[in-house]
């Protein structure tokens, strides 16, 4: 997988959390399991992409 891959997943993932195709759970799981396949995501997908949410100003 390309370096610049890994950014680029995280910015669809968190894409997906603010536009509702995703929930906690759900990013939660998907970075245990990049994590499992040794693709590690140094921050917490959730915790960031709430973050977002809030700093966004809630939801849509």
């Amino acid at each position: 997988m390309p370096k610049g891959s890994i950014t680029q997943l995280v910015e669809i993932l968190i894409k997906a959390y603010l536009e509702n195709y995703l929930g906690d759970h759900e990013l939660r799981r998907i970075q245990q399991t990049l994590a499992e396949n040794q693709f590690v995501i140094r921050i917490d997908l959730a915790n960031e992409a709430a973050k977002r949410r809030w700093m966004m100003g809630g939801y849509h």
